[in-house]
Parts: structure tokens; C-alpha cells; sequence
């Protein structure tokens, strides 16, 4: 009788063409992360398997080349696994063990995310990063919600836009609000607010009535507190 690594084996090739899956329970809590986006996860005989969509030597990740001192991107290239593990083991000692398909996502966050890396910016440092596996790791930490302050509001609506613009307002601006922002509530299923026409040089802004009026309203930030200083990914107005 077969054993169930075949039949799995089996099940995955005649869904998806290939047989690379994985057991859930071989996984750590980290590498479950955004697992269902990339694989179906049954249940096969009381065991969780996920069957990924694409074959690993087939997919390919967004890879960012940054400057060491800015950090800013300088580059970016789509990296085929093989790729990723050559450069993992790239220039490394005579005692080196070599990382292959089932274990090169822990060598590249140890060796390669965010390491200096020579070579990467033609003949000087830099450092590479793959986005989707540097978000998986932060699970917890990534992102985490902390208010920011107050605002107040005594229009019934709320304005967001670059604070330079605001030597720039139309005299006649409020009148821009009221009927860009506030007008579509009565024509549902339009939203309530959207882009306003406010600025002299035809800068962008988007404006929002609030959900109960006039108020003193908390506005939230999503933040990623393991960078220095912490970077806000997201700013929330709570209305209710």
C-alpha cells in the first residue's frame, strides 16, 4: 500500500501540476504567514497540507536592491528560488553549508536580508530585500496600532492633504467641500467625501464627512516599530 506522502504527491500534481506542498505542522507560526495567499491548504486524513499554487523552482520573488546609507531602493529585479539560494551561497567558506529549496527563506533573512553586500551597486556596497519575506517575520511587531493625537471638527467633515498647499486655498473653498464632499451622501451608493478642488495650483486633496457630525475624533497609525525612527504605513480617523 502506498503511504500518504505519495498519495499527497498525487493529489498535488493533478491540482496544480506539480508536487511541491508541505505539512502546516512543519511550519513555525512566522512561515504560516500569508500562507492561504499562496497555496490551498486541505485536510488530508487529519493532517493540514497546503499545495502551493506554483512550483518553487518556478516562482519568483521582487527583490530590492538599497543604498547602505539611504536605504532607498536603487533597483529592483524579479529573482527566480535557484537565484535567490546562489546568492545566498555566494562567496562563502570552505566550512559552508550549502541552503537549497527547503530551507533558503532562514538563509536569506540570516545571511542576506539587509546585509552589506558586495558588488549588488556595480563595484560598491549595498544590501539587498525581499519585501514578502521581511513582513512575515514581523508578524507581531508589524504593524502595530497607536494614536497619534486629536482632531477636531466643527464642519460635520474633515480635510487630508500636503500642509504646504494651504496658502494656496480658493477663497471660495468651503463652498468646494460642502458640494464635493458632503454633497454624494444623498446619492448613494456614492461615498461620503472624495477628491476636492480647494487649491489655486490644483494640488489634490481628498475630504470626508464624518460618521455622526461635529467632535473631538482620534486619528490611529498603523506603525512599524522595529525600524529607527518608527514608519507610519497607515493613518485612521475613528468617527464612531
Amino acid at each position: 500500500m502506498r503511504d500518504i506522502t505519495e498519495r499527497i504527491d498525487d493529489m498535488c500534481m493533478d491540482m496544480h501540476g506539480h508536487t511541491n506542498w508541505v505539512c502546516l505542522d512543519t511550519l513555525s507560526d512566522q512561515e504560516k504567514v500569508g500562507l492561504d495567499q499562496v497555496a490551498d491548504i486541505v485536510n488530508i486524513e487529519g493532517q493540514h497540507v497546503a499545495f502551493y499554487h506554483q512550483d518553487i523552482t518556478e516562482r519568483t520573488y521582487l527583490v530590492l536592491n538599497l543604498n547602505p546609507d539611504t536605504g532607498e531602493v536603487e533597483g529592483t529585479a524579479q529573482w527566480t528560488v535557484a537565484e535567490i539560494i546562489a546568492e545566498i551561497n555566494r562567496d562563502r567558506g570552505v566550512n559552508w553549508q550549502d541552503y537549497d529549496e527547503s530551507d533558503w527563506q532562514e538563509g536569506w533573512r540570516e545571511f542576506v536580508e539587509g546585509k552589506p553586500c558586495y558588488g549588488i551597486r556595480g563595484d560598491k556596497w549595498g544590501y539587498h530585500s525581499i519585501p514578502e519575506l521581511w513582513k512575515s517575520v514581523h508578524p507581531s511587531k508589524s504593524p502595530s496600532l497607536v494614536e497619534l493625537g486629536k482632531i477636531s471638527v466643527d464642519s460635520g467633515m474633515v480635510m487630508i492633504s500636503d500642509p504646504c498647499y494651504l496658502s494656496s486655498l480658493k477663497p471660495d473653498y468651503m463652498d468646494n467641500l460642502i458640494i464635493e464632499a458632503v454633497s454624494p451622501r444623498h446619492e448613494k451608493p456614492s461615498p461620503d467625501g472624495g477628491n476636492v478642488d480647494v487649491f489655486t495650483h490644483g494640488g489634490m486633496a481628498v475630504a470626508s464627512g464624518t460618521a455622526y457630525g461635529d467632535g473631538v475624533f482620534p486619528v490611529m497609525a498603523e506603525v512599524v516599530e522595529d525600524t529607527n525612527p518608527m514608519r507610519i504605513e497607515r493613518i485612521v480617523i475613528d468617527f464612531t
